[in-house]
């Protein structure tokens, strides 16, 4: 099933008007990811300042307190800004649906979030981009058998060709169930970054 849901995934990145797709990998799991860009479909919406995204990441169990971690599946909606005081810098403030299976009962929790990133050139031709997010959901924000939600990632992406960038990075994600603190993935990962 995820291998048909990730070449799904990258047949359809040409279909669309996307401004982020991404795919990450480690020894075990595998991350995809869309960010489409609102602006790009609403002249009455700014370009580059309100995102809609799905993420679908697969974790395995060696990164996991669970011991067969199902899929989370993400919807998400991003407001972002790029500081004209602080050139280099966005800023951004999210809200997702996050879903899972734990214990075979469904995990469903509301995260809010920050997100920030700077973009510097150390290398005129080599762009580097450092950003990182966190989200919370406390008990009145999970739902189901959720008793709470954290994430918080870390990235540090190196632009090699124009609209490409490889990735590294390492993300936190505690799933907390109605009877126990859960750590859904905390791993190291590597990936590329597209932008359209």
């Amino acid at each position: 099933m995820l291998r048909k849901s990730l070449i799904l995934t990258l047949c359809s990145l040409s279909a669309f008007a996307m401004h982020n797709a991404e795919l990450n990998i480690n020894d075990k799991d595998v991350e995809a990811a869309l960010l489409f860009d609102v602006g790009q479909y609403n002249y009455a919406v700014e370009p580059s300042a309100y995102f809609v995204g799905l993420r679908i990441l697969s974790g395995d169990k060696k990164h996991s307190d669970l011991p067969d971690p199902d899929i989370l599946a993400e919807l998400s909606f991003l407001l972002q800004h790029a500081s004209q005081s602080f050139g280099g810098f966005s800023f951004g403030m999210g809200v997702k649906l996050d879903y899972t299976e734990i214990a075979s009962e469904t995990y469903l929790a509301l995260p809010l979030g920050l997100e920030a990133s700077y973009r510097f050139h150390p290398v005129e031709a080599l762009p580097v981009t450092v950003g990182a997010a966190f989200y919370y959901a406390p008990e009145p924000l999970a739902f189901n058998s959720a008793k709470q939600y954290r994430e918080y990632r870390v990235h540090l992406d190196l632009q090699l060709i124009e609209n490409g960038a490889l990735t590294f990075g390492y993300r936190n994600i505690e799933t907390d169930h109605k009877d126990t603190d859960l750590n859904y993935n905390d791993s190291a990962y590597v990936g590329f970054k597209f932008s359209f």
